[in-house]
């Protein structure tokens, strides 16, 4: 089991855009996103270049956002508390999922992100934004 917390606000996976002469390119602030996510997983593996998940994985991913200034009292009370208060606004879990996907197989915690069968994702708010994520293999 790996268990990671990434100290960063998550972000979307922006789409591919497409230039002049067909050529395909991904954003700036993407590639910065992605650039410090790997940075935030490396420091936290505390390991050389060896593959730590080779079979099947499951991942348990909580993606936690600033809470806007809007948001009921009580709402605010219950982050206050600790009690999940979950985002039910955009951005998609699945797009918040790829980045961070993409960041893990680039640092080779897995070689492939196609080794992840299963994933179990949260959108909540919190004082702190971050990116929680436990790593286990799925025994078959």
């Amino acid at each position: 089991m790996l268990e990671l917390e990434l100290n960063i606000n998550p972000k979307p996976t922006q789409s591919v855009r497409v230039g002049n002469g067909r050529r395909v390119y991904k954003a700036n602030e993407h590639r910065k996103y992605l650039e410090t996510l790997r940075f935030l997983i490396r420091s936290q593996l505390g390991r050389n270049d060896t593959q730590l998940f080779t079979g099947p994985v499951v991942l348990k991913v909580d993606y936690f956002f600033k809470p806007p200034k809007d948001l009921k009292a009580i709402e605010k009370e219950k982050i206050r508390l600790g009690v999940p208060c979950y985002k039910y606004t955009k951005p998609d879990l699945d797009n918040l999922s790829k980045p961070l996907l993409d960041a893990l197989e680039q640092e080779k915690v897995y070689e492939n992100d196609s080794r992840v069968c299963r994933i179990n994702a949260t959108k909540q708010y919190s004082n702190e934004p971050k990116i929680s994520v436990i790593i286990e293999n799925l025994n078959t």
